[in-house]
């Protein structure tokens, strides 16, 4: 088998080989087959867009994600790419990834990789060997932790969307509101807003995927503004409209952020004891 990094150079990735000794193959290789079982094996897969954070048992899955076209000809023709020699290196390697073939299918297998796995030779690194510790004078790297996305049959697997974002574009399939976007929510006659510049520098992350979620679930097709008014009152949430009947934006962050929320259904109330909630993350069923 072969293992590669995904470096940083100059504002460019570039495929870096990671020649391994046969006994460390067969770790490597025994090491990641164990990281596809605790990855998606037995899971409950989730297709991703943005809007659920999965439990231990489940797992984000994106279809027909296009692999990077390099990644895969690294696989094919290893020996066209050269060895990263971490002794004299400057870059970022941001990522390591390996193939495998299990059970007839093949899987392509990624780790984030930051620079708390280079094993550096500035100060005294002491490892325990032979009941005494010893010192190592060059630099390597460390392989550990779980996998962060596999590649298998034109899909794409993950459980942390922070750490896969690192390695993958995924900005097709996290949605959140364009400067487009932005304009129609504004321009919505069901609002007032009071400074369209004071609103639009409160647009985080955050805010732009409330936007965007309100937007394509229609939930303000057809709402009575002061139907909305009265029931957020019950969560404790206080809105206002104007002269013209309309929904007052607030100025202040979290009051917005308050307001998307209520708009996005992020708050219920439990059917058993009647209590009152709010979610930061929902899958429709």
């Amino acid at each position: 088998m072969n293992l590669f990094a995904l470096v940083k150079e100059h504002n460019q990735t570039v495929i870096k080989r990671i020649p391994l000794s046969q006994d460390i193959q067969v770790a490597i290789s025994n090491f990641y087959s164990d990281g596809v079982n605790d990855l998606i094996v037995n899971k409950e897969l989730i297709e991703f867009n943005g809007n659920f954070k999965p439990d231990g048992d489940q797992v984000f899955y994106i279809d027909n994600y296009p692999l990077d076209a390099e990644i895969v000809n690294s696989i094919n023709n290893p020996l066209a790419y050269d060895v990263l020699n971490v002794e004299n290196f400057e870059g970022n390697i941001f990522a390591v990834y390996t193939h495998l073939v299990l059970n007839g299918t093949p899987y392509y297998l990624f780790q984030h990789f930051d620079t708390r796995k280079i094993i550096s030779n500035r100060g005294i690194s002491l490892f325990y060997s032979q009941d005494t510790y010893t010192d190592i004078d060059r630099r390597g790297i460390s392989i550990s932790g779980n996998l962060t996305a596999i590649f298998a049959n034109n899909q794409l697997f993950f459980n942390s969307y922070f750490n896969t974002k690192k390695i993958f574009n995924l900005s097709d399939y996290y949605q959140e509101a364009t400067a487009a976007d932005i304009n129609a929510f504004k321009a919505n006659a069901l609002f007032s807003i009071e400074n369209n510049d004071d609103f639009d520098l409160h647009l985080n992350s955050t805010i732009r995927k409330k936007i965007k979620s309100i937007q394509l679930s229609g939930v303000l097709n057809g709402i009575n503004v002061q139907n909305i008014i009265a029931l957020a009152v019950d969560f404790g949430i206080n809105l206002t409209s104007d002269e013209n009947d309309r929904l007052n934006i607030p100025n202040d962050k979290n009051a917005i952020r308050d307001l998307l929320r209520f708009l996005d259904e992020d708050y219920f109330i439990t059917p058993i004891t009647s209590t009152r909630c709010m979610t930061n993350s929902k899958i429709t069923i």
